[in-house]
C-alpha cells in the first residue's frame, strides 16, 4: 500500500531524512555508511530480497531516500 505523494523541500532531501542527514539519492557506500553497515551486508540483503530497494543509474545503484525509509518502517514493524 502507497501513501500520499510528499513533496521534498528545495534542498532535495525528504522530510526524514532532511533531518538524519541523508541525501535524496544515495550511494551503495553512502547508505551504508549512514546506515552503519557493511557494504556487505547491503548487498546480502537485496540478495534476499530483505534490503530496500535500489535504482540502476549507469553501473550504480542508487537508493532513494523515501524508499530507505518505507524500508526501515517495515523492518521496525516485524
Amino acid at each position: 500500500m502507497t501513501g500520499p505523494a510528499r513533496s521534498l523541500p528545495a534542498d532535495g532531501k525528504c522530510q526524514c531524512a532532511a533531518n538524519h542527514g541523508l541525501a535524496e539519492w544515495s550511494t551503495t557506500a553512502e547508505l551504508c555508511a549512514w546506515l552503519g553497515i557493511e557494504v556487505t551486508a547491503l548487498y546480502w540483503l537485496r540478495s534476499t530480497g530483505q534490503g530496500p530497494r535500489g535504482h540502476k543509474v549507469g553501473k550504480e545503484t542508487r537508493y532513494r531516500a523515501r524508499d530507505v525509509e518505507q524500508w526501515l518502517a517495515t523492518r521496525a514493524e516485524s
